[in-house]
């Protein structure tokens, strides 16, 4: 039996062979590298370009409160909602809209407008510079500027506004003030008013022609 002997390469081309071997095993893994980059940043691109999805603060569960409740909103519409099977009980003030489809109690100061939704009860005195109301209300109500009843609306109690509107259907028990201004303005312009009055009446009085000694 004989035996063959093939020649081995010689030690320097085994070097350069296993060299190119390993080149190529490391551009094919930068490659792939480069893409997964790539595919990851279109991924952030895409989900930066994306619209953000409308948040409404919205105040839910079964508060009861004899305390003072801070109600700030923070979307792109500034309104405070109290939730439909709310109960709150205390203090309510907020420099945003409020629209309420729970129930309030107690008193309610607001630098915006009140809203209260059919499914709404509101058993407070109220300020508000607008008020709405499509459920129910009782108490006094003071609307800076306008006050609205709807047609499926109930009211009881005083009712403070420089206009009303109210639909056909809504229920009012109680009284209407219409008012003209704020009680500060009104007493300035009455204090307005009575120095004018005494002004005129002093240079009418120093406009009327002397009377003659011994006439």
């Amino acid at each position: 039996m004989s035996r063959v002997r093939a020649p081995l390469p010689a030690p320097g081309r085994v070097f350069e062979l296993f060299v190119a071997q390993e080149h190529r095993m490391g551009f094919f893994s930068k490659d792939e590298k480069r893409q997964d980059i790539q595919a990851a940043s279109r991924k952030e691109q895409t989900a930066s370009q994306a619209p953000a999805p409308e948040v409404r603060p919205v105040i839910r569960g079964n508060m009861k409160t004899n305390t003072k409740k801070e109600l700030e909103a923070t979307d792109a519409g500034g309104e405070s909602i109290i939730a439909e099977g709310t109960v709150l009980n205390g203090e309510i003030q907020s420099d945003r809209a409020v629209i309420v489809y729970g129930v309030v109690k107690g008193k309610v100061h607001i630098q915006s407008d009140l809203i209260v939704a059919e499914s709404g009860l509101v058993e407070a005195d109220v300020n508000a510079e607008n008020v709405s109301i499509a459920g129910r209300k009782k108490g006094r109500t003071e609307a800076r500027n306008l006050f609205e009843l709807k047609k499926t609306g109930t009211i009881e109690g005083e009712i403070v506004a420089k206009s009303v509107k109210i639909d056909e259907g809504g229920r009012v028990i109680g009284k209407i003030n219409m008012q003209i201004g704020s009680p500060q303005a009104t007493k300035q312009t009455s204090e307005a008013e009575i120095k004018k009055k005494k002004e005129f009446l002093r240079g009418a009085a120093g406009a009327m022609p002397k009377k003659k000694e011994g006439a």
